[in-house]
């Protein structure tokens, strides 16, 4: 459980933030502060996990209370709620230990996302002394960027692939190409009638696009007769196909 600290002096921002963090599991709002020298009160007598900061505030603003965490050698992870817009404040935010900054208003969704990212990287390190890369990076790196460089990372090997013996580098891209047309479930004989060539040849290419994972395939029930293999693109391969156009 992740002990919250709301310091915000707007009391409907405050509420809304309450009502955030109680609609997320593994959150607990353990106090308000109107002000940072509240704050410093509910500190002294306990310890948050987490503090949810406004910036402009009454006396001390909320860089200068983050400023003074630091100084103080009181690494508490804080995530900025305010209104400022503007890149000095954005900038020191960050400097001073922001996990990550919301300006207002903000949506659920965005709150969501961020306390996800701060309460998975909490039970990460709570389950030992050491942690790996992984886990850094899921915290660290916005997903989106880990996983573009995981995609990357898949069609750079798959680049370097030899074709088995009987898989040629030309009549692959042909199959491609006309799945790519295709796009929605095919048989082998649709694939084959379009590029020309045996239907026994283009099983051969399909089944290794299978074997590679790049393809899904089912059995059609629907069709008069002996039920039919069909293919699609898996949804988790639409790019990675791509490639073998351009190998």
């Amino acid at each position: 459980m992740i002990d919250v600290l709301i310091v915000e002096d707007d009391p409907m921002v405050a509420m809304l933030n309450k009502e955030f963090c109680e609609r997320m599991e593994g959150l607990k709002v353990i106090g308000h502060a109107e002000s940072t020298a509240d704050a410093w009160s509910i500190i002294d007598q306990q310890e948050p996990d987490l503090i949810l900061l406004d910036i402009y505030l009454p006396g001390q603003t909320g860089l200068e209370f983050a400023e003074s965490l630091k100084k103080k050698g009181i690494f508490i992870p804080i995530l900025f709620i305010s209104a400022a817009d503007d890149i000095e404040s954005v900038q020191q935010a960050v400097y001073f230990g922001a996990t990550d900054y919301l300006i207002k208003p903000f949506t659920f969704e965005r709150f969501q996302a961020s306390l996800k990212k701060i309460i998975k990287f909490d039970q990460a390190l709570s389950k030992g002394k050491v942690t790996n890369q992984k886990t850094l990076d899921q915290y660290f790196c916005n997903e989106q960027i880990i996983q573009s460089e995981m995609d990357s990372n898949k069609l750079s090997n798959r680049s370097s692939i030899e074709f088995p013996k009987g898989i040629s580098k030309i009549t692959m891209k042909k199959v491609v190409k006309q799945i790519l047309i295709t796009k929605e479930w095919f048989t082998t004989e649709n694939i084959a009638t379009e590029i020309g060539i045996s239907r026994i040849s283009t099983k051969k290419y399909i089944q290794y696009l299978v074997d590679l994972q790049i393809l899904d395939e089912e059995m059609d029930y629907n069709t008069v007769g002996r039920p039919a293999i069909i293919y699609q693109i898996n949804e988790n391969s639409a790019v990675e196909i791509e490639q073998f156009v351009y190998k």
